[in-house]
């Protein structure tokens, strides 16, 4: 039994259903661009969460159907904030032990909330001052009476998590992580509504939780892969794929010959701290740091004041949790003239050395940065920029990204901020979490810093993520990818015509259309029909491992295709090789099949293989590569 919504519940948990009707009165009122979902998840290994942004007091109600996955530890938490280790002053549901959930709200006797926990359980929970209530599926509800304090942290409670407060410093951690399925979530004062969360994925495929009292969108904060989600598809019903342009991998971002650096401060091997690993020396050229003559980022220091950035590791806006280089602190000597950071190949130039810098002649760039300071000039080609790029008005994010006097080499390139074109002689920063990213006119810009150096008696604003440089102007398909590729790694989301759906999992029996196999949900107990809706299919086939990376599997469903078509195959790496491999797994076809579909190629360039793509009696779609002449009979 699947709890989604409480109105589904036995006729035993009414009063539980009575108490829950006031906070879904609320409409379903979410952007056409959303699609609900019947729950999402977290697990043990990526640790999602989810800042509710709503501070308790003693007047909330917060009712929450969740599926309890086994415990990551003895005290995980499912939702709740904690001043401390306070538990007198606390709102949380978690478990104690291995064996207990328990239920607090301002009660420092933590048993009174307490009840044996299953493996796997569903629970229907209302938590409130002195009341903890309480039902699991197939049992009778329970009902704890708490001894509530009058006093509540004043701190937002996280989801998937606690939020662990201290008063002190007025800041905020997650902590004490615990996987679950999240059905729905709900938080009212009296009769106010002031959150009614609902699982949903957006059109780039980004699960999380749509709040229909604010109308936002909340995704997860951690550092590593998303939540996942569920939803079915009933009988007579379609769900729509997307189609999405290619999104890179960071391997094969690494893999492009034009590729001169991908300086990443998120990956803490390739930093050069000092001793308390806050403040910057230098970050080394991602997967090249043993090797001599590669290219790092140096942080300047000693001369006019440490310049070198404080490392901070924190989520900006709703992005995830990463490290980023804040160029904007300088704790130790408070200097205002302008933290910047120097590209150097020469290792033993330690912090303290100003000079040996070396310029890389760039054609494509990209720099994630948050421009929630001001903007500065993330990028320059000296210590006074000048003879490309002209100052701009650093301590202001609305002024032109590209200063007057500019050099054409770089006005007259694309410059792009989250994937978008934009005219960087008028348009400014977002003064957020951005993707920043320019294509020359075809010269070389010599990228020698990044941060603004001689920013005179103010700061220099800038706070830099993962930058990445190339030595071509690379084409829209590549730069897009790239961009697709650090926007949903810092800034939880992808550019317009991107999507990612391979976070989902559709179960029913409706149908699925999609324009192609790339980026599908994955099937659970999918009884429906997937329906390709493009005449053309493609796929990448990985013959030394045996692999395609496009390969869908739906189980025992039905697979539809267009009456006539042409699979497009192409070869990693240009490595072919003779072998059979599965395009895709089904339990039955619709009408034609794959009789009327052509394939490309059909014969390698040197005539030594021929190819064919067939649907078997094993009920898979696969692409036989064979050595040309082999006589091949389709039963």
């Amino acid at each position: 039994m699947v709890m989604k919504s409480l109105h589904r519940m036995a006729a035993k948990s009414l009063w539980f259903v009575l108490a829950f009707a006031a906070v879904s009165a609320l409409a379903d009122d979410m952007p056409a661009n959303y699609t609900r979902l019947d729950w999402i998840e977290s697990d043990a290994t990526n640790q999602q969460w989810i800042d509710s942004g709503y501070s308790p007091n003693t007047a909330t109600i917060i009712n929450v159907s969740l599926l309890a996955r086994s415990p990551k530890d003895a005290w995980a938490v499912f939702f709740g904030v904690i001043e401390g280790s306070t538990s007198a002053t606390s709102v949380r549901f978690r478990y104690d032990g291995n064996s207990h959930l328990q239920g607090l709200f301002g009660n420092s006797n933590a048993s009174e909330g307490q009840i044996d926990s299953v493996k796997d359980g569903e629970y229907q929970i209302e938590l409130k001052s002195g009341c903890f209530n309480i039902t699991r599926a197939g049992s009778d509800p329970v009902s704890k009476q708490l001894t509530s304090g009058t006093t509540i942290v004043n701190a937002p409670m996280y989801i998937f998590c606690q939020n662990e407060y201290t008063s002190a410093t007025g800041k905020s951690a997650p902590s004490r992580y615990q996987p679950m399925r999240l059905y729905s979530m709900a938080i009212r004062e009296g009769d106010t509504p002031k959150r009614d969360f609902i699982p949903c994925m957006d059109d780039k495929g980004i699960c999380g939780l749509w709040d229909n009292v604010e109308g936002k969108f909340y995704t997860n904060k951690g550092t590593g892969a998303g939540f996942t989600g569920g939803v079915t598809v009933a009988a007579g019903a379609t769900l729509a794929i997307p189609a999405s342009k290619n999104i890179l991998t960071e391997s094969e971002i690494d893999a492009m010959t034009s590729k001169i650096a991908r300086f990443d401060p998120d990956c803490e091997a390739d930093i050069d701290f000092n001793n308390d690993k806050t403040m910057v020396h230098a970050v080394f050229d991602h997967g090249k740091m043993a090797v001599d003559g590669t290219p790092y980022i140096h942080a300047t220091y000693a001369i006019g004041g440490d310049r070198r950035p404080t490392y901070s590791r924190q989520a900006r806006g709703y992005g995830p949790v990463r490290g980023w280089m804040d160029l904007h602190a300088d704790s130790d000597s408070g200097t205002k003239k302008g933290n910047n950071l120097r590209v150097k190949t020469d290792h033993s130039l330690k912090h303290g050395n100003d000079s040996g810098s070396v310029p890389l002649g760039v054609k494509t760039a990209f720099i994630v940065m948050d421009s929630s300071y001001g903007g500065g000039l993330p990028i320059i080609d000296a210590i006074n920029p000048g003879n490309i790029v002209k100052a701009r008005t650093y301590s202001d994010f609305t002024s032109p990204i590209w200063g007057s006097g500019t050099s054409s080499i770089l006005t007259g390139g694309e410059t792009r901020l989250n994937g978008i074109a934009v005219s960087g002689t008028t348009t400014g920063f977002t003064g957020a979490p951005e993707l920043f990213s320019f294509t020359t006119d075809g010269h070389e810009f010599n990228a020698a810093f990044f941060g603004y150096y001689n920013a005179g008696g103010d700061q220099a604003y800038e706070v830099l993520g993962e930058i990445v440089l190339f030595s071509e102007v690379l084409d829209a398909d590549t730069r897009g990818g790239v961009e697709a590729y650090l926007m949903k790694k810092w800034l939880g989301t992808l550019p317009p015509g991107y999507a990612d759906w391979t976070g989902a999992t559709v179960s029913g029996a409706g149908t699925v259309t999609a324009a192609e196999p790339k980026g599908l949900p994955q099937f659970d107990n999918f009884t429906g029909t997937l329906e390709f809706s493009q005449e053309s299919l493609d796929f990448t086939i990985d013959c030394v491992n045996g692999t395609v990376a496009e390969a869908f599997d739906i189980g025992s469903a039905t697979l539809k295709l267009a009456d006539e078509g042409v699979f497009n195959l192409s070869f990693k790496d240009g490595i072919v090789q003779p072998g059979t491999y599965i395009l895709g797994s089904f339990g039955t076809v619709d009408g034609a099949g794959v009789s009327c579909w052509a394939v490309t190629p059909e014969y390698t360039a040197d005539d030594r293989y021929r190819i064919k793509v067939v649907a078997t009696t094993d009920a898979e779609l696969v692409a036989k590569v064979m050595p040309f002449g082999m006589l091949f009979i389709v039963r």
